[in-house]
């Protein structure tokens, strides 16, 4: 088979295999490697390919190839080039240099989205683990936490008993690290590839959810309750605990987060969502927002009479947004008592600016009370 048959057909993949089979065919080691070397000024990865596929050392054709890769793989000028050259680096198992080059990526953007992809989907199941443990390792570097993300999303390949260790590395990892959109990721994996079957996952899955407990923010608090759920860890996690912490912390997203996870557990006989709902008026108007919609949604309108919680949200309102929701709540209860309107209007002739005086007008001429308060033009 001659040189300018591979020559012509050296772009088709079709002919790749050929290729790999012919390189190991040569007479003498020398014309071996400058196939291999002329190769890789024009398909750097299938060179790279045919270099790995000889049990002969070839230092001299592996230094030239990395070299080669190094330089092809830093331009970024085009993510199927930078690509071929990382692919290439993988291959001869250079994947400290992989990440040693995606570190120099400072303000990732599509195209490196691109080229993350392309290199853990083309990448084996091995090389592929060790790529994502070396961008763990070097996550809180500028411009590495969404390449990171991007290289645990495109990963998707069989895993088997044999990649056990480094799963188990990875999840140590990411617990140490505890960046959420990773962690939902990997309890993806988790159910994907039942790892919870392996013991040694098992107990990191404790761990994990441990861990996210202790950090004792809402996002984190659903992760865990979920995975107690999930793999019945309610004898080590009671899911009481995690909504406990939600109503301590107090803050907006974290009762919210409380009332959800009381719905989905049915948790009523254990937690009153009208506690919830106590907690929320005795702040602003978001909260009262959300306070509003629970006490339509479980029926409490005999606890909580939305006319004081108009008043209260007309006495706190400062902003654009909470005036919009006052405005959202006249249209929905029509039948606010005009006396309570009329505190609402002294409350509001107290505060100072257009925003104030706009809606006290608003109130005046909805409710009909320019009588009462003549002053107001």
């Amino acid at each position: 088979m001659g040189k300018d048959l591979l020559q012509k057909h050296q772009n088709d993949p079709a002919w790749a295999e050929v290729i790999r089979l012919y390189s190991g065919l040569f007479d003498t080691q020398d014309e071996r490697e400058d196939f291999i070397l002329d190769l890789a000024d024009k398909d750097i990865l299938l060179a790279a390919e045919c270099k790995t596929s000889s049990v002969e050392e070839e230092n001299g054709v592996s230094k030239n190839i990395i070299r080669k890769s190094e330089s092809l793989a830093k331009t970024f000028v085009k993510s199927e080039i930078s690509a071929q050259g990382l692919l290439a680096l993988v291959e001869l198992d250079e994947t400290d240099k992989v990440v040693e080059i995606l570190q120099n990526i400072k303000n990732p953007n599509k195209k490196h989205k691109i080229l993350l992809e392309t290199i853990i989907q083309k990448s084996n199941t091995n090389k592929a683990l060790t790529i994502l443990l070396m961008l763990l390792n070097s996550i809180k570097k500028k411009g590495m936490h969404n390449l990171s993300i991007w290289a645990f999303q495109s990963f998707d390949k069989e895993i088997s008993n044999i990649h056990s260790p480094t799963l188990e590395e990875i999840a140590e990892k990411l617990i140490q690290n505890g960046n959420l959109s990773l962690l939902n990721i990997f309890e993806s994996w988790i159910e994907k590839y039942e790892l919870y079957k392996e013991k040694s996952i098992s107990i990191l899955l404790t761990m994990l959810v441990k861990h996210l407990i202790e950090k004792a923010k809402p996002p984190h608090l659903k992760l865990a309750s979920n995975l107690v759920r999930k793999y019945k860890l309610e004898s080590i996690f009671p899911i009481n605990e995690v909504v406990e912490k939600l109503i301590h912390k107090g803050s907006l997203h974290s009762l919210r987060t409380a009332e959800q996870l009381i719905e989905k557990y049915q948790l009523y006989d254990k937690y009153s969502t009208a506690f919830i709902v106590q907690k929320l008026i005795q702040n602003n108007a978001h909260y009262l927002q959300l306070a509003e919609q629970l006490i339509e949604k479980y029926q409490l309108q005999n606890m909580f009479h939305i006319a004081e919680l108009f008043e209260k949200l007309i006495k706190i309102a400062q902003h654009k947004t909470d005036y919009e929701i006052a405005e959202i709540w006249i249209e929905k209860y029509p039948l606010i008592d005009k006396k309570i309107i009329e505190k609402c209007i002294k409350n509001l002739v107290n505060k100072k600016g257009k925003r104030h005086l706009l809606f006290t007008k608003q109130l005046l001429l909805k409710y009909q009370l320019q009588d009462i308060f003549p002053n107001i033009v």
